[in-house]
């Protein structure tokens, strides 16, 4: 039989926030959101996050189709593609509360 010793074993939390009980972003989708805000790109942000495009593009269409809200504004690019996404104020507000949450529960992401 194998035993554990107490000292190895972690306590993990991990933080969501929800409307009318739907979760609509926890680490996963803030990390995407970060990664947005920081490259204006989501195919970008996908890779930084280990995502597919489609996967990503379906967590923010959730996450939208819960809250009745964009999350993002997104811009064609012209021939070659290369368009471009940006963060609604919404997103932003959501990010900070969830931030917010973070800090004062002491966890970091």
């Amino acid at each position: 039989m194998m035993y554990m010793e107490i000292g190895d074993m972690n306590v993990k939390i991990k933080i969501w926030l929800e409307y009318k009980g739907e979760q609509i972003i926890g680490p996963g989708l803030y990390r995407l959101l970060k990664n947005i805000e920081k490259t204006n790109s989501l195919s970008q942000a996908a890779t930084e996050c280990k995502y597919s495009y489609k996967y990503a593009w379906s967590k923010i269409k959730k996450a939208e189709a819960r809250t009745n809200k964009d999350f993002v504004n997104a811009t064609k690019g012209g021939y070659g593609g290369g368009g471009s996404m940006h963060l609604t104020e919404f997103a932003k507000e959501v990010i900070a509360l969830y931030e917010k949450e973070l800090e004062k529960n002491k966890i970091k992401e």
